[in-house]
């Protein structure tokens, strides 16, 4: 577990400072400064939450004294149930984080296996809101109309795009290319609500079955 002094190198090398750290963690700025200065002894449940934490920035801590950035950044995963395996790395990534949120770019919902739909239950159910860009026309929607916003056709792709936390990740036929950067994914979710502001929103659904069944 890391000591105060790597919490603190790390949070420096994240560039946070202890209120944006605590907000992360869940914690009071007071109580980060406090185990920073080794005036207080955290549980360990809490010292193993700030290191998921940094672990999303891409840093990691090393022996007793030692915290650096981590050289996986990029990710690729292949093979089989692609798409719930990336939505596995979604739940992870959010569930300890305040308002989480994942954001989808050109998914077709009604080519979606029975698997992937559970795991979006999953996700739902761990309270990981969701909104999504689909393409003008498709009316196949599994979810509430709220979290649905038109993209026209031209714009719209085969290969989806999920933005959450630090990620962003492009699902290619059997292949996810997870990129781990806060400033880009940051740019990323940007744009996507630009698009989301001025798009237009669904006004019903012809799927058959939907996220809140079952």
């Amino acid at each position: 577990m890391p000591s105060g002094q790597q919490i603190r190198a790390a949070r420096i090398l994240a560039r946070w400072d202890a209120q944006e750290l605590a907000q992360r963690v869940g914690l009071s700025r007071v109580s980060i400064q406090n185990i920073e200065r080794g005036e207080s002894i955290p549980k360990t449940e809490t010292l193993e939450k700030i290191t998921r934490v940094f672990a999303r920035a891409g840093i990691e801590f090393i022996g007793q004294r030692g915290v650096a950035f981590r050289d996986d950044q990029i990710v690729t995963l292949h093979g089989d149930h692609i798409f719930f395996r990336l939505l596995d790395d979604v739940i992870a990534e959010l569930k300890d984080q305040p308002h989480p949120e994942v954001l989808f770019s050109c998914v077709d919902e009604s080519v979606m296996s029975s698997v992937v739909i559970e795991n979006i239950r999953r996700l739902r159910g761990a309270g990981i809101a969701m909104r999504s860009l689909i393409k003008e026309g498709d009316f196949y929607l599994r979810g509430d109309l709220k979290d649905y916003r038109f993209l026209p056709a031209p714009y719209w792709h085969h290969n989806s795009i999920l933005i959450y936390g630090d990620k962003i990740a492009t699902l290619l036929s059997d292949t996810a290319i997870i990129v781990r950067n806060a400033p880009i994914a940051q740019a990323q979710k940007n744009m996507f609500d630009f698009v989301w502001d001025h798009a237009a929103a669904p006004t019903q659904s012809t799927a058959s079955v939907f996220y809140n069944e079952g």
